[in-house]
């Protein structure tokens, strides 16, 4: 027994913390886990001893703790590193070429075809420019034809967020190392915000697979989850906040869809949530931007940054989760990610229709739980057409109280 070990009090209840973590009582394990975030006394070495020994539901359940200290997550070891640029663009461009062009639809096809092609140039590019006349090509055909690494990854990582919609291609990425290659792409890129993000947007769309958790979890995902929740971008923490959700089987039976973001509660919450509000932008918006305070000139954002900004992106996370905590405040995106490609979709007209959008939506609404308590419909402009659509196949479940801001 415990209580006749020579040790420190400390010590003793960190092993009884841990060893309730692996009870099959659910109220126990996840009172441990609450119990273990609570601690900031620990020493390092504590920490690095719990971070040996928890496994990947308890380290899901810290990450979903509010301001959880970040030592509690081991990091694995470094994967080899990408010597620059031109290897990561190559390696995701592999993975690419390695997913097939089946179950997925015409527009998934084209956007996949497009990446591979600007990919194709742009190592070209980088290798030496344009062979012509047994040399290299000119140097102003070369700035011609080149592409810059992020444009390409971008265009990469958009395509490989299409096929991890699909099952059978999640468990392709996995096997074809992805998620390493992911995790070696989101350190080679901290400063971009944008790739960050749509690699995180991936390990959402594979965590939706229960099949791949503990790959996620063995591959390093956690402690980069747990720092991302607790960014100061809005948009950082939310995606981070998706994939973390779809990855909790212990405390949330939903599952949120590609393009569903969670703006509260983004934590464990022992508060009963009494209903659901959705925000649903219209053209040309954003799950997030739509919803911003305002548009804020340069010299607004250098006085803020000088003194108190209470500035927000996204008031509905900001203002109304602070007022009204027992609300789950959703916000939805559709098919927005078609604006960031240059060129158009072949099928895009089909996709862009509203009654396909209303089907999809409705779809990854009821995924999300979203009918089983009172309904709040925010919608700004063609995201009210959208809101309306679904409720006459919804109307026996949905509770509906419907605001549109025009």
């Amino acid at each position: 027994h415990l209580s006749h070990v020579d040790a420190h009090p400390y010590e003793v209840a960190l092993w009884v913390l841990l060893k309730k973590t692996q009870s099959a009582n659910k109220d126990v394990r996840l009172q441990a886990v609450q119990e273990i975030a609570a601690n900031h006394h620990w020493q390092d070495y504590q920490y690095q001893t719990a971070a040996q020994i928890i496994d990947q539901r308890t380290a899901v359940g810290l990450a979903r703790t509010p301001q959880v200290d970040l030592r509690f997550f081991r990091h694995p070891l470094p994967p080899p590193a990408l010597e620059d640029s031109l290897s990561a663009e190559n390696d995701l461009r592999q993975l690419l070429a390695s997913l097939p062009l089946s179950e997925v639809d015409k527009c998934v096809q084209y956007f996949t075809s497009l990446a591979l092609r600007e990919s194709d140039q742009s190592m070209a590019a980088q290798r030496g420019g344009l062979w012509c006349f047994g040399g290299n090509g000119l140097p102003y055909a070369q700035s011609l034809t080149s592409v810059p690494s992020e444009k390409v990854e971008t265009f990469c990582l958009q395509a490989l967020v299409q096929h991890s919609k699909v099952q059978s291609h999640c468990d392709l990425i996995v096997s074809n190392g992805g998620l390493p290659l992911l995790q070696r792409l989101y350190q080679l890129r901290r400063e971009s915000l944008k790739i960050q993000r749509n690699i995180v947007r991936i390990i959402g769309n594979l965590a939706l697979n229960e099949g791949v958790h503990q790959a996620i979890f063995q591959s390093g995902w956690l402690p980069v989850l747990a720092e991302m929740m607790q960014s100061p971008h809005i948009m950082q923490a939310s995606h981070a906040a998706r994939a973390l959700a779809n990855l909790d089987r212990d405390t949330v039976t939903e599952k949120y869809q590609d393009g569903v973001y969670i703006l509260h509660p983004q934590t464990r919450d022992n508060q009963p949530i009494k209903a659901d509000v959705l925000f649903i932008h219209g053209i040309l918006g954003a799950a997030f931007k739509t919803w911003r305070q305002k548009d804020r000139s340069t010299l607004e954002e250098e006085r803020d940054a000088k003194g108190s900004d209470d500035y927000t992106e996204c008031w509905p996370k900001s203002w109304l989760a602070a007022d009204c905590p027992n609300l789950r405040v959703l916000s939805v995106e559709y098919d927005s990610h078609l604006s960031d490609w240059m060129a158009k979709c072949p099928a895009e007209n089909q996709r862009k229709s509203l009654a396909y959008r209303s089907r999809e939506l409705l779809n990854k609404l009821k995924l999300a739980g979203v009918g089983e308590r009172p309904v709040v419909w925010v919608a700004h402009s063609m995201g009210g057409t959208l809101s309306v659509l679904p409720l006459p196949q919804t109307c026996q479940t949905f509770t509906q109280i419907s605001a549109t801001i025009s």
